[in-house]
């Protein structure tokens, strides 16, 4: 098995890219000595001769031109990889993978808009979903922050609240209760209502802060379906 440390890859890749092992372990900030032991090891490790040296002149062999690449992969990819830690652990730079929920759609824009103009190095992801899929992206961890109107109570969670969501009764204008100066909850569990599906946050936060059970079969994949009579 052939076995190679970073010190190797590093120290090769700067010998065949700059000619020369004095400018290569100026580079590196590292003897001569140094760097032409970790080309020596190598070789080792390899089993086969890597580059030629002919006077100052020095070229990797066919094996060294191939393993040459493998070098600047490795190389590219933990710079890459290093460069992303770094944007990431930047307080005013990175990127976040935002979920947010239908009934969000009105207000999110102009959230964003404010938090790219305080931090416009920052980037994001943002995808509009229905509840049962914020979950999953919650318990997968696949996603940095979700906005959303009921955050489960199953769930270990950090959550915010940051602004009201008023949940209103809609009715046509003849119907009786309109005439009534003050109406209950327990009128309207009398009432025939249609509101959002099953699993939505909105018709969870209604059945949980007022106690009732929808009577009607009919529901509204809508954000506008709040409350409303037939």
């Amino acid at each position: 098995m052939i076995n190679y440390t970073l010190k190797q890859i590093y120290s090769f890749e700067a010998v065949v890219r700059l000619g020369s092992f004095t400018k290569a372990s100026k580079e590196l900030h590292i003897t001569q000595p140094a760097v032409y032991m970790q080309i020596k090891q190598l070789k080792l490790n390899i089993g086969a001769s890597i580059i030629n040296i002919n006077g100052k002149k020095i070229a990797p062999t066919y094996i060294g031109k191939h393993f040459y690449q493998t070098c600047l992969d490795v190389i590219g990819k933990l710079e890459q990889s290093k460069a992303g830690i770094e944007q990431i652990l930047n307080p005013d730079s990175g990127h976040l993978e935002i979920c947010v929920a239908t009934t969000t759609n009105f207000f999110v824009s102009r959230i964003l808009a404010q938090f790219k103009q305080k931090y416009p190095n920052m980037t994001f992801h943002l995808e509009v979903t229905n509840r049962q899929l914020l979950l999953e992206k919650l318990a997968n961890n696949s996603t940095d922050l979700v906005i959303m109107g009921e955050p489960p109570a199953s769930m270990s969670l950090t959550s915010q609240p940051f602004m009201q969501n008023p949940l209103i009764v809609i009715s046509h204008p003849d119907h009786p209760l309109t005439k009534n100066r003050r109406n209950s909850i327990k009128m309207l569990n009398k009432e025939t209502l249609i509101t959002r599906e099953q699993g939505s946050g909105t018709r969870i936060t209604i059945e949980r802060t007022t106690g009732m059970k929808f009577n009607s079969e009919i529901e509204i994949n809508s954000n506008e379906g709040r409350w409303i009579f037939l």
